[in-house]
């Protein structure tokens, strides 16, 4: 038996203050692979032209929106 995660509202969000900003995905891109056992792959890249700040926290946040059993 595979469990299966199915996430949404995956995003890059910019901390500053404890406050969070979404970044744009003209800021950065998220990708997602899933393997045959049901493992994810999520993987983060900023766009070439996206200046990180100093002192600055980035955060990839998701949300596990359903767990699904595979026989």
């Amino acid at each position: 038996m595979t469990l299966l995660r199915i996430t949404s509202n995956l995003r890059v969000v910019k901390i500053v203050n404890g406050v969070e900003t979404p970044l744009t995905e003209q800021e950065a891109r998220v990708t997602t692979e899933q393997n045959q056992q049901g493992l994810m792959s999520v993987t983060a890249q900023f766009t070439d032209d996206y200046r990180m700040e100093d002192g600055v926290r980035y955060a990839l946040k998701f949300t596990v929106t359903n767990l699904l059993k595979k026989h």
